[in-house]
């Protein structure tokens, strides 16, 4: 449609459609991590959208503290920051829950990254570093 976009990423075969403001990704985790990053880094960066990430992985199940990652998100709804949870199986340490608080303002992402950490007994984030959540692009910098 003419109020489409396509935008690739240099190595991959399948392009990042838009419409409108509907980002279309591949369900694919490396496929997604790749054209995620390459569009932050390149589009969002020359924008001057900047977003920041921290995470946090604990051996709590998610049903064990999804009331505590609710009422936390509801307390920063108008921070402009997201809280995601993401149920995974290590095969080091097991069971784990990855969450994840992305924002717009650096101060307020590591604020809430805080209060998670203490909530759910956490591990932190350059613990992460082997895992297959890197740290992509959500903190295009332009620089």
């Amino acid at each position: 449609p003419s109020r489409s976009q396509v935008v690739f990423t240099p190595g991959l075969w399948v392009p990042l459609a838009i419409v409108d403001n509907v980002h279309i990704l591949p369900g694919v985790p490396t496929l997604f991590q790749q054209m995620l990053a390459h569009y932050a880094s390149t589009t969002l960066a020359s924008i001057g959208l900047r977003f920041y990430r921290r995470l946090v992985r604990t051996t709590q199940r998610e049903s064990e503290i999804a009331t505590l990652l609710e009422e936390i998100q509801n307390a920063h709804k108008n921070d402009g920051i997201k809280i995601g949870s993401y149920p995974n199986w290590d095969a080091k340490t097991g069971r784990q829950v990855i969450i994840s608080v992305v924002g717009r303002d650096e101060e307020k992402v590591k604020e809430v990254w805080h209060v998670l950490m203490k909530s759910v007994e956490g591990a932190t984030q350059a613990d992460l570093k082997d895992q297959h959540f890197p740290d992509i692009a959500v903190q295009a910098k332009g620089t």
